[in-house]
């Protein structure tokens, strides 16, 4: 019994030894015909060297992004497709409508990079197609002809803050009253139809001819946009000065204690989350964005928690 041990013993340790070998005879022979390197770069030159790559392959990435969106994605009259299909035998559902969503981000980000003429098309797209006719605020979706249809006919307000802020940039470049009107017009819109009945921000809300108005009542925190509370705050006072507070105190409390938000506030004002289907994603790290993006102190350093 003793003998079978020792055998079996001798027999692991022989095939470690033979491996181990092999390996080593493996890697000499790579070497030696150039296939790898015995030695790897220093450290300096490998981090300076990948970093040197990377930002010069994201600036002619981001680049060459922006110019294919702006050539195949953005209509003569500054319309906004959805998507873009690489097969073209196919088609995808809702590919060429639009919304004010894709239009708030197009506005923004051609304020910030101060290109008139696109960030004019799609105010121009705005005036002409996409403000509700009784009460000017951005109907939410439009179809490839630029026509509401259904719930498309209603305000999605993250949208129309974003817009707000997107004015303020481009105002603040190229002073035009324009801007001004139109900017004016979507904060009477939020003020009148996109708060709840305690000053809070509600994602969705609607008209139906001149007077009959309605939203959500309940909030979802991911739909908080803090530069234009703020801007709206300074321009006009109450009530957006408390809606600032409040909607800032909603989120603070939001916060769990492994840097994650609930993203509702139910009709009860309780806590949901709702929005992410019960769980904790994309809704989430928006509300983490929103806070990092918004210049105030405490909303920052809760964003730093959720990293």
């Amino acid at each position: 019994m003793t003998t079978k041990i020792n055998r079996s013993k001798i027999i692991f340790m022989i095939s470690i030894i033979t491996a181990y070998l092999t390996f080593g005879t493996i890697f000499y022979g790579l070497v030696t015909f150039g296939i790898i390197d015995k030695l790897p770069l220093p450290v300096d030159a490998y981090e300076l060297s990948v970093a040197k790559k990377n930002q010069t392959n994201f600036a002619e990435n981001l680049e060459a992004a922006q110019d294919f969106f702006i050539d195949k994605m953005i209509k003569d009259n500054g319309h906004v497709d959805l998507y873009y299909a690489i097969d073209k035998s196919k088609t995808i559902d809702g590919q060429y409508d639009t919304n004010s969503e894709a239009i708030s981000y197009l506005m923004l980000w051609t304020a910030k990079a101060g290109m008139k003429e696109e960030f004019d098309r799609a105010v121009m797209f705005v005036e002409n197609h996409m403000l509700q006719p009784d009460f000017r605020y951005m109907m939410w979706r439009l179809d490839q002809s630029d026509i509401a249809r259904g719930d498309g006919i209603n305000m999605a307000t993250d949208a129309d803050l974003r817009a707000i802020h997107a004015l303020k940039i481009a105002s603040e470049r190229w002073p035009e009253k324009r801007y001004d009107i139109l900017s004016k017009q979507l904060a009477d819109a939020l003020l009148k139809i996109g708060l709840t009945d305690d000053g809070l921000l509600a994602p969705y809300g609607g008209a139906s001819g001149k007077e009959s108005i309605w939203n959500t009542q309940e909030v979802w925190l991911s739909y908080t946009y803090f530069p234009a509370f703020a801007e709206l705050s300074e321009r006009y006072g109450e009530p957006w000065d408390e809606v600032y507070l409040n909607m800032k105190k909603a989120v603070l409390d939001a916060q769990i204690a492994n840097g994650l938000y609930n993203q509702q506030l139910t009709l009860k004002r309780d806590h949901g989350t709702g929005p992410d289907g019960g769980g904790y994603s994309i809704n989430s790290l928006w509300i983490m964005v929103r806070s990092a993006e918004s210049n105030d102190t405490e909303l920052m350093d809760s964003a730093r928690k959720g990293l």
